[in-house]
């Protein structure tokens, strides 16, 4: 049976955080509120294929940043589990797992 070792968490973890500095999510988070905002408003549709570049451009900056919260989510859980228990199969899935998302 192959063993996470520590290490191989925190070098995940560096990885991720890199990665999620590089996609400025705070700045992303953001263009996701003035998006909605624009949605609002009375004559948004008036546009449709506009209005639908805006809604498309919305759903991927959601997904993306859901994205990366989740695996910054799965990562911290898979790091606590480790610190609470042996190595286990579902311990080297879940990491599998996290590491081929990352």
């Amino acid at each position: 049976m192959e063993v996470v070792t520590k290490k191989e968490l925190e070098n995940d973890k560096e990885l991720l955080e890199s990665i999620i500095e590089s996609l400025d999510l705070d700045k992303k988070k953001e263009i996701v509120k003035d998006l909605e905002k624009e949605s609002l408003k009375e004559d948004f549709w008036q546009d449709t294929q506009r209005a639908q570049r805006v809604m498309k451009r919305l759903e991927n900056l959601k997904s993306e940043i859901e994205t990366a919260q989740k695996l910054t989510d799965d990562l911290t859980s898979l790091t606590e589990l480790y610190s609470s228990t042996e190595n286990s199969e579902e311990l080297l899935e879940d990491h599998a797992d996290i590491h081929r998302r990352i």
